[in-house]
């Protein structure tokens, strides 16, 4: 199965990402920038798309059959308010 997934180097994208590719999941793993790392050692690296949450176009998402959207604003290193 092919997975898009968000918030892939957060602490539970970064779990959820070792377990997909461990499970043989072909995954493509958004994050803002290459600097941008897992919490965790996950091995085998995801194809990795570089840009913003607001940036997916829908060709980014062409042939995935499951989008795993675990991205959250206001999480470090973008502070917000609980509001």
């Amino acid at each position: 199965m092919k997975l898009f997934v968000t918030g892939a180097t957060g602490f539970i994208g970064s779990h959820f990402l070792r377990a997909a590719i461990a499970a043989g999941h072909e995954v493509v793993a958004l994050r803002r920038t290459p600097a941008s790392r897992t919490r965790i050692e996950i091995g085998e690296q995801p194809a990795w798309l570089e840009r913003k949450l607001e940036e997916i176009t829908a060709e980014d998402l062409a042939g995935a059959d499951a989008l795993v959207h675990l991205a959250a604003t206001g999480i470090t290193p973008q502070p917000a308010a609980w509001e």
